[in-house]
């Protein structure tokens, strides 16, 4: 059976790459072999820290001559070099992320991105907007889920998005309502009859709007969460339906009294909130989400009962606190594979990389450079220049062109590898987007190149020689089988055998055509040219295209 007992005995190796890289954007050598040293609670408390965000490459509401403004409307007019201004920024808020996630020892990243596939919503408003947004994931990462549910039905991307903005006393709108209760809190369950679900019925969706009337988006710079720090809508006690509320049996008949004040129209939604997460399916349906994000798209009848269940069990018990639910199953046998007679069958490689995944393992592992777009290092004059290159015109565009829009989620339920049966992460990877995704790890990751195929400014410049002499990642140099041991043991979740290994160590020696060894031996001597640094760098590239392109290396 399925078993949340805690793991006992140091990790070792594969099981530390298998945990870093289901918890992490920053995977290293050197981290690999810091985690495989500990046993899984040791590592597990060391990575479950909450990460602080820098205000990274600005606070948005740096208004200071030269800044950009990100109170600027998403999709403005305004146009350099055919990008439009509030697009520019967008795109500057997601490379903030992006910056603060390749960054980030924790887990606390993986987190925020869980919660967005929880909540997607699109950047509809300003950046700045967007930018609150995120910090609200951040904010709620290893904290509450409840609360989140509370906050984010505050948040005003969310209320644009969904136009709950538009939701009146005279004009209902069932929009987030209807969302709130079939994706973002309890799930419909299975179909019991005509506007009836198993978890809700449409009685509730109507009654749910009435409690959601009267937020307005207008106000969004004037309302400040007093917990978070972060601003939210208004409230308009004159487009807010005063009435009670009722709703089904599916919530036991609850009534939610009509507010008689401004506080009191919080209340109603404080009441709403508490009603949805006092239903045993709605821990579960949120443990379900923990589980195909962290563990396996695989969901039994066996995980139902034995993991599934016991963690809804938790999780309701301890007031929806995220963080004690993570740990126990991020250390349990079941997590590396241990609980069954077989530990190589199910969880580790068992799950397709995200885009966002494939490349960030190949940046940190190589220890490419990331450009820093901190003020103090980084002139604010450049920072447009920076983001144009870098951030659109190389990492984000790559991105979007694998299908995989960072923060920009194609519709209301996000990904659809994150929830749509049965493939789940292997649709990342299909006939339209194959083609891509190679280009994506080994144009960025080892070409420097930009969407347009030119390697110029503001692109990642990978170092050959860098990556030979670190010792971090590779041992002996001189050596094409141990090059090939010390990637393939880092790169890729499971070993493999002779003849594979073989496969890549050929393009090390040219088909047995060159002697590997002396090519380095004349670099070490200073011959920069054929036979020596050139050709070391050309077939080292060819190497780890090959890698990166396998498939080994595209599941974790």
């Amino acid at each position: 059976m399925a078993s949340l007992n805690q793991k006992t005995g140091i990790l070792g190796t594969r099981l530390a790459k298998h945990l870093l890289r289901r918890t992490s954007y920053n995977y290293s050598s050197n981290r690999i072999q810091q985690i495989a040293a500990m046993d899984a609670d040791t590592a597990v408390d060391l990575l479950s820290q909450f990460k602080v965000y820098q205000n990274r490459p600005m606070d948005p509401l740096d208004t200071d001559p030269g800044h950009f403004d990100f109170t600027t409307i998403y999709k403005s007019n305004t146009n350099v070099n055919g990008v439009g201004d509030g697009q520019r920024k967008k795109h500057q808020v997601i490379s903030w992320w992006v910056h603060e996630a390749l960054n980030d020892d924790t887990i606390t990243s993986k987190m925020v991105y869980l919660l967005y596939t929880l909540y997607p919503v699109p950047p509809v408003l300003t950046s700045f907007d967007m930018y609150e947004y995120i910090r609200l994931l951040h904010f709620h990462s290893l904290d509450n889920i409840k609360d989140l549910a509370y906050r984010m039905s505050l948040d005003t991307q969310m209320n644009k998005f969904l136009n709950n903005f538009e939701n009146t006393k005279e004009a209902p709108n069932e929009n987030y309502a209807r969302e709130l209760l079939e994706l973002f809190t309890i799930g419909k369950g299975k179909p019991q009859g005509p506007g009836d679900y198993s978890n809700y019925t449409e009685v509730d969706v109507v009654e749910a709007a009435r409690v959601l009337t009267g937020f307005n988006i207008a106000d969004r710079l004037s309302e400040i969460d007093p917990v978070t720090g972060l601003y939210r809508v208004g409230v308009s006690g004159g487009r807010h339906d005063l009435g009670d509320k009722q709703f089904s049996s599916a919530f036991n008949n609850t009534v939610i009294t009509g507010a008689t004040s401004y506080t009191d129209i919080l209340r109603e939604l404080q009441d709403l909130i508490d009603m949805i997460f006092d239903q045993d399916e709605t821990a579960k349906y949120f443990c379900r989400k923990l589980y195909r994000f962290f563990v396996s798209d695989k969901l039994t009848q066996e995980i139902e009962n034995d993991i599934i269940a016991p963690l809804a069990s938790d999780l309701y018990s301890n007031g929806y606190n995220i963080l004690p639910v993570l740990k126990k199953i991020l250390k349990s046998q079941h997590f590396y594979d241990e609980d069954d007679s077989s530990n190589t069958d199910e969880i580790i490689g068992g799950k397709m990389k995200s885009p966002l995944e494939l490349i960030t393992d190949g940046l940190t592992f190589l220890s490419i450079p990331i450009p820093d777009i901190t003020p103090s290092t980084f002139p604010t004059q450049d920072h447009e220049d920076w983001f144009l290159k870098f951030a659109r015109g190389s990492f984000l565009n790559y991105m979007e062109s694998t299908g995989h829009y960072v923060f920009n989620p194609p519709s209301v339920a996000g990904d659809p590898a994150y929830y749509q049966e049965p493939g789940y992460s292997k649709l990342w990877f299909n006939e339209t987007t194959y083609v891509a995704r190679y280009n994506l790890s080994t144009d960025i990751i080892l070409e420097g190149k930009r969407v347009n195929g030119s390697i110029g400014s503001g692109g990642l410049y990978p170092d050959m020689i860098a990556i030979l002499t670190n010792t971090s990642i590779i041992s002996d140099p001189f050596d094409t089988r141990t090059i090939v041991d010390d990637i393939v043991d880092y790169l890729f979740p499971e070993e493999i055998d002779t003849t594979r290994k073989d496969y890549f160590e050929h393009f090390l020696t040219a088909n047995g055509t060159i002697n590997w060894a002396s090519y380095w031996q004349n670099h070490i001597n200073g011959q920069t040219g054929a036979q020596g640094t050139a050709d070391v760098i050309v077939l080292f590239q060819e190497f780890l295209k090959n890698i990166i392109q396998s498939p080994e290396y595209q599941t974790f």
